[in-house]
């Protein structure tokens, strides 16, 4: 097998070491700047440049991480111009990942965009280090290959298809994945009215505002008078009972009684940890989640069907 080909960007790249703040100002107030820098130091491959892989390449460019690798060999067929923005007619026959690479290498200075000119498989996967791999169009057989591969090494793996008014999206993160924030929500913030003397403490939020919160949530409490030992305590879980009231696993029987109107609760944000199975068993067993129609076992089926004949 012949070494992987890697066209390096002419312009300088920074490989993410530096954060450009005026450019990444919008993403810096969604993200955060530790989020920021974990990005600028991903290593992404995208494998299939039709309409949807090209998004997506847009989309991870424009997003600023480390480097993008771009495989797609096959030829540019007439019907990519509907969908691929970065093709026009010269381009029919040629590869797909060559011809759009300088345009999407012009859509972000510090991203080493590049091309891979090797075939998808597990040693080019363990030759270069990708943290995330992205597969578009695939075919069944080798991503079962590598989707093995992935899930073993703690790459993680997003495959995506378009076809016609249907699509399919499959991630695999790996047995343990971390998420910090499991909604990208800002936190909760609410007003007190009421705070019981009893075990549980009831809290009730004011009147003119629902707490918005779920049992399981964790909350904190600020400016509290009265029973000030709820001020600064560590985060505490909390149960809902209605809109405008909620408890907490804490005796304030012996306590001072509240001072009405003052004090705030604060949600408190729990990382979670989740657990994602491999391709081959969710081909076999996918965890259906039912859309508003019905169909979503239906169209897993037709989908497996339709790949599983292209690829053969």
């Amino acid at each position: 097998m012949s070494a992987m080909s890697v066209e390096e960007p002419s312009s300088s790249s920074s490989g993410g070491e530096m954060i450009d703040e005026a450019l990444y100002s919008r993403q810096l107030y969604v993200f955060g700047h530790e989020a920021q820098a974990k990005m600028s130091k991903t290593h992404v491959l995208i494998v299939g440049l039709t309409g949807l892989g090209v998004e997506i390449a847009k989309n991870v460019i424009l997003a600023g991480v480390g480097a993008v690798g771009l495989l797609d060999n096959d030829p540019v067929q007439i019907q990519d111009l509907a969908a691929q923005f970065y093709l026009n007619e010269n381009d029919v026959g040629k590869p797909r990942a060559s011809c759009c690479l300088n345009q999407l290498r012009t859509l972000n200075s510090y991203v080493n965009t590049h091309l891979v000119s090797e075939p998808l498989t597990v040693k080019l996967l363990s030759s270069r280090k990708y943290q995330v791999l992205v597969l578009t169009r695939p075919q069944l057989q080798s991503a079962v290959e590598v989707s093995e591969y992935c899930h073993a090494n703690n790459i993680k793996l997003l495959i995506g298809d378009v076809m016609g008014l249907s699509g399919m999206v499959f991630s695999d993160f790996g047995e343990n994945h971390h998420i910090v924030d499991i909604d990208g929500e800002q936190p909760l913030r609410g007003l007190l009215s009421h705070i019981s003397n009893s075990n549980p403490a009831i809290i009730t939020v004011h009147e003119e505002s629902r707490h918005g919160l779920q049992t399981g949530d964790f909350v904190t409490f600020e400016e509290v008078e009265g029973i000030k030992h709820l001020n600064g305590i560590a985060p505490i879980p909390v149960k809902y009972i209605s809109p405008y009231t909620f408890s907490i696993a804490l005796d304030t029987s012996n306590m001072p009684p509240y001072t009405s109107g003052k004090g705030y609760f604060v949600q408190v944000k729990q990382g979670k940890n989740m657990s994602f199975q491999s391709l081959s068993k969710t081909l076999v067993n996918p965890p259906i989640i039912d859309d508003f129609f019905g169909t979503s076992a239906g169209l897993h089926c037709v989908w497996y069907a339709t790949t599983t004949f292209r690829s053969s």
